[in-house]
C-alpha cells in the first residue's frame, strides 16, 4: 500500500511560506439551534447545521456549483443573500494563514501577535482550499473572523484539541511518510471531508461564546486504529498523481506568497487594557503545522 506515495516530495511547501489574493471567498456559517430539538420536530422544521456558504454574486456568470452544494438563502444581519450551501463536503486544504485583531465598536485593528490583554481580541483565519463542487473555480478561500472557527482549522495539538490541519498531519501525513519510500507529503496531498461538529447522536454541537453559539467545523475521517489501517486510510484519501501535479502543486506554488500576507491598519493603535479576556477564553496557537 505504501508504494501509492512513492516519489512524492512536497517538502518545499512545508516551510513558513504565503500571496496577494483574487481568490473567491466562501464562508463558514453557524447552524441554527432553533431548528433542532423537540419543538422544531413538532413544527416539522428542517434542521440547519453549520455549513459552508458561497454567495451567488461571487460566482462567475453562468457557473452553478455542483453537488453537494444546494441553492440556499442565507440570512445575515444585513439582510438575505442568495447563494449555495454545503453541509458536508470534500476539500483539499492547500494553505492557511491567521492573524489576531481587536474589535472595538465598529473598528477592527489588526495585530502582529496574540495578546490576551488587548480588549476585544479575536482571531481571523483564511483557509485556501480546493472544494468539491467548486473545482472549476480553482482554489477558494474560506475567511472567518470567529476565533473558535479559526482554531477549528489551525489549532496545534499542543493547544488542547487539535484542529483540522494538525489532525490531517498526524492521521494521514505522518503515517504515510513513515512507510513510503522517498516521500515528503503535505496536508494538501489528501482529500478530506469537513462538516459541522456533531455529538454521539449525530446532532449538531453548539459551542457557547460571548455572542451567538458557534457550530465548529470538524474533520470526518474513516475509522482507523492500527498503523496498517492508518496507512491504508491515507492511501484511500490520497488525491492521486494527476490531480497532485495538475491542481495541487500549482496551488501550493501560488500559496507560498499568499501565506506571507499580513493585514494592515488605517487607524491608530488600540488601547491595551488588563484582563479583559474571560479566564477560560480559547487561546489561539500561532503555529500552523507546515
Amino acid at each position: 500500500m505504501s508504494d501509492v506515495f512513492n516519489g512524492v516530495d512536497l517538502s518545499a511547501y512545508a516551510d513558513d511560506a504565503q500571496q496577494g489574493d483574487g481568490y473567491t471567498r466562501i464562508q463558514w456559517v453557524n447552524g441554527d439551534p432553533k431548528t433542532f430539538g423537540t419543538a422544531a420536530k413538532q413544527r416539522k422544521i428542517d434542521g440547519v447545521p453549520g455549513h459552508l456558504f458561497i454567495a451567488a454574486d461571487r460566482l462567475p456568470d453562468g457557473f452553478t456549483p455542483l453537488e453537494p452544494w444546494i441553492e440556499w438563502t442565507e440570512s445575515f444581519r444585513s439582510g438575505d443573500v442568495e447563494g449555495y450551501r454545503a453541509d458536508r463536503v470534500g476539500v483539499i486544504i492547500i494553505a492557511a494563514r491567521q492573524q489576531p485583531y481587536a474589535q472595538q465598536g465598529d473598528t477592527k485593528h489588526w495585530l502582529d501577535r496574540w495578546d490576551r490583554n488587548v480588549a476585544g481580541i479575536r482571531m481571523h483565519a483564511d483557509i485556501m482550499m480546493i472544494v468539491d463542487g467548486l473545482e472549476p473555480l480553482g482554489p477558494v478561500v474560506l475567511s472567518t473572523n470567529s476565533t473558535l472557527v479559526s482554531l477549528a482549522f489551525t489549532a496545534s495539538a499542543r493547544g488542547g484539541k487539535a484542529g483540522i490541519i494538525s489532525t490531517i498531519q498526524s492521521e494521514l501525513v505522518d503515517p504515510a511518510n513513515k512507510v513510503a519510500k522517498r516521500v515528503r507529503l503535505h496536508t494538501a496531498a489528501f482529500r478530506v471531508e469537513i462538516g459541522g461538529e456533531v455529538d454521539a447522536k449525530g446532532q449538531p454541537v453548539f459551542s457557547a461564546t460571548q455572542g451567538a453559539p458557534v457550530t465548529r467545523p470538524t474533520l470526518y475521517l474513516p475509522a482507523a486504529s492500527t498503523d496498517a489501517e492508518k496507512v491504508k486510510r491515507a492511501a484511500q484519501l490520497f488525491v492521486g498523481m494527476e490531480p497532485l501535479n495538475n491542481d495541487v502543486i500549482p496551488a501550493l506554488e501560488a500559496s507560498l506568497e499568499w501565506r506571507k500576507f499580513r493585514y494592515g491598519n488605517d487607524v491608530p493603535e488600540v488601547e491595551i487594557v488588563q484582563a479583559q479576556t474571560p479566564r477560560n477564553a480559547p487561546q489561539p496557537v500561532e503555529d500552523i503545522p507546515w
